[in-house]
């Protein structure tokens, strides 16, 4: 089967060429590319094994797993390769050449023995692939996973980085491969346009549309150029670093557990929302955002307290069952009140005998600055499935911004799922747990 293989590429094919740095926005062809070198090499000899890696393990099933083998069926060579989950493994029937996936990141920073142990059959590698390499916790955990594979590594062989740059300089990854290309490393960038005539119609006019309506994260998301995200509260948050999903995160940390639950809650107006939203504080110190309540009077009518109050029961009830190892934890609840006063308080103390703090000391930008420290060191996470409200609050922070005018943040915005989220974060801080 034909296919059609963008000339930025090229270099891929160059066997004068050991090294390869992709810094590319989306749409930009770089995954599959180089899973077409991979799939290549593999049918050239049974010592072509391949490396294909990701910063977590528990990513690579619904990624390159799944990625490699549409290329592979793209490339109409279905009865060429067989497959297999466990473990992960991509193998060429005619020469018996292996497709290895592995994740690289170790538990900290330190720890660079994720991969000590991978040995390929016959004990080489043609290609080695770190796809999203700017999602490794630490350039450590790369510098391991280099160390290993040149124990493998063919003369011939070759070593590619695929990233979309971060958003911000400030970043390692614009240092740390930036050096490698100094070095000596090939550099590939390509954006959309050089695969126009491979998208889809559709696709064409998503992007488009950013180009037309919103430059900026046009520049980042489709050019792959660092951005500061002008205007944007929140221009930490990244759906592909903060959203999970807790059940897993448990299974994968197995010695982490949920200490405490703390509620905030941002009491409504007439015309404004009662929202509260949960976190589960991990004795790691870890955040996870469970899901997110909110009662909007414009939907079924103001409420009374005492109506409130039961409708805050039946959400604690419910957050219980479906997280049921909630049953025993020690939950807290934080109360801004904003025109009621206590009233709401203390009828859902009355109600419920639950522990109940009250917002002190509010600082609008103190709430901002806090949760902006905790996206960026990733302790605050929000688990998203089917079962929960949480991507209404994510859709509300990826919307927040200031007004360009007064410097302020900008009025009329849906926020008061983010003032829960904030009040729940001041607990955290203010009112740690105890050990």
């Amino acid at each position: 089967m034909k296919i059609d293989f963008p000339k930025q590429y090229s270099p891929l094919f160059d066997p004068q060429v050991t090294e390869i740095v992709e810094p590319s926005g989306r749409c930009t062809a770089k995954t599959t590319s180089n899973e077409i070198l991979a799939i290549t090499l593999m049918k050239q000899s049974k010592y072509n094994n391949v490396w294909y890696c990701r910063a977590e393990t528990g990513d690579i099933r619904s990624t390159i797993f799944s990625s490699m083998i549409s290329t592979i069926q793209l490339m109409g060579l279905e009865k060429e390769f067989k497959w297999s989950l466990s473990p992960f493994l991509i193998t060429c029937v005619t020469t018996g050449a292996i497709c290895y996936f592995s994740g690289i990141n170790g538990k900290t920073d330190d720890d660079v023995t994720a991969v000590k142990g991978f040995t390929p059959q016959y004990k080489t590698l043609a290609l080695a692939i770190l796809d999203e390499a700017d999602q490794v916790k630490h350039f450590n955990h790369i510098t391991a996973w280099e160390s290993t594979l040149a124990r493998f590594l063919l003369p011939y062989g070759k070593v590619i980085f695929a990233y979309n740059p971060p958003m911000t300089r400030s970043h390692w990854a614009h240092k740390f491969f930036g050096e490698k290309v100094k070095n000596g490393a090939t550099r590939i960038y390509a954006t959309w346009e050089d695969i126009r005539g491979l998208l889809k119609p559709k696709t064409i006019e998503t992007i488009e549309k950013y180009k037309r309506d919103d430059p900026e994260y046009y520049r980042y998301w489709y050019l792959g150029e660092p951005v500061n995200f002008k205007g944007m509260v929140y221009p930490q948050f990244r759906r592909e670093t903060h959203v999970i999903n807790i059940f897993k995160y448990m299974y994968d940390h197995p010695k982490d557990f949920v200490a405490e639950l703390i509620l905030g809650l941002d009491e409504g107006t007439v015309n404004d929302s009662t929202c509260v939203t949960p976190i589960a504080i991990m004795a790691s110190g870890v955040a996870i955002v469970l899901d997110c309540l909110e009662v909007d009077p414009q939907k079924i009518g103001q409420q009374s307290p005492a109506q409130t109050s039961r409708l805050l029961i039946k959400f604690i009830n419910e957050l219980l069952s479906k997280f049921p190892f909630l049953q025993y934890i020690r939950r807290r609840w934080i109360f801004e009140c904003a025109e009621g006063g206590q009233m709401l308080r203390l009828q859902f103390m009355e109600d419920s005998g639950e522990e109940t703090y009250l917002v002190t000391n509010k600082s609008i930008m103190g709430d901002v600055k806090r949760v902006r420290s905790m996206l960026s060191e990733n302790i605050l996470l929000f688990h998203s499935d089917i079962n929960v409200n949480t991507i209404q609050l994510i859709e509300d922070i990826e919307n927040y911004v200031f007004d360009e005018k007064s410097g302020d943040i900008k009025k009329q915005q849906r926020d008061d799922t983010i003032d829960s989220l904030e009040y729940a974060t001041k607990l955290y801080y203010d009112a740690p747990i105890r050990a």
